[in-house]
């Protein structure tokens, strides 16, 4: 018998979740567990799918980089909120799926439908930040060495005649750089240029 497990702190989402497995595909056995001390000796290799919260309890990301987990388990993580720099860890640790806990039912339906059937899916929400993330790594990339590095400045807070003097260039030189600076990164002042430095580890 095919194998689901379950770990959730909130009983009433863990029924919730089984319910919609059942739906999907009734031959599916569903375990569940509240806490990280019954996880390890949970996730057997009979288990296919592991929908893991992402919480204080579970340490999901801790517990993915550890490998405790058996490979060939795929793994749909429940989050929240809407942490990006944890979504980013997440999908390098090559989880299966990743769901808001206010998706739609569909969505949940959608994402395991695609698990079962050995494929990834991830609800429109990491979606968005996918697609966000790599229109930044493509503005970063237009930047020239010597753009990223006057963005560094302007990221300081240098103004046009001191990084002129620190590079040794003419303040019209740099005035030119900060205007297709401004337009490859599609801000338009120093604060949102300073963010955006910061943002994408330029300052």
């Amino acid at each position: 018998m095919k194998k689901i497990l379950i770990a959730d702190t909130i009983e009433i989402f863990r029924e919730g979740l089984q319910s919609v497995i059942q739906e999907i595909d009734a031959s599916f056995e569903c375990m569940h567990i509240r806490n990280y001390s019954n996880l390890i000796s949970a996730v057997t290799e009979e288990v296919e799918i592991l929908i893991l919260e992402h919480c204080e309890e579970f340490k999901a990301i801790q517990v993915l980089k550890s490998q405790i987990i058996n490979k060939n388990t795929k793994v749909i993580i429940v989050s929240a909120n809407n942490n990006k720099r944890d979504l980013k860890d997440f999908l390098k640790l090559n989880v299966y799926g990743y769901l808001l806990k206010n998706s739609t039912k569909l969505a949940l339906k959608q994402t395991l439908n695609a698990v079962i059937n050995q494929e990834k899916y991830f609800c429109p929400f990491v979606t968005d930040i996918l697609l966000n993330t790599t229109e930044k790594e493509t503005k970063i990339n237009d930047l020239t060495e010597r753009e990223t590095e006057i963005t560094r400045l302007i990221s300081i807070g240098l103004k046009n005649k001191e990084i002129a003097e620190k590079l040794h260039l003419s303040p019209h030189t740099i005035h030119t750089h900060r205007k297709n600076i401004l337009r490859k990164t599609g801000v338009s002042s120093a604060l949102e240029l300073s963010i955006y430095a910061k943002e994408n580890g330029i300052a």
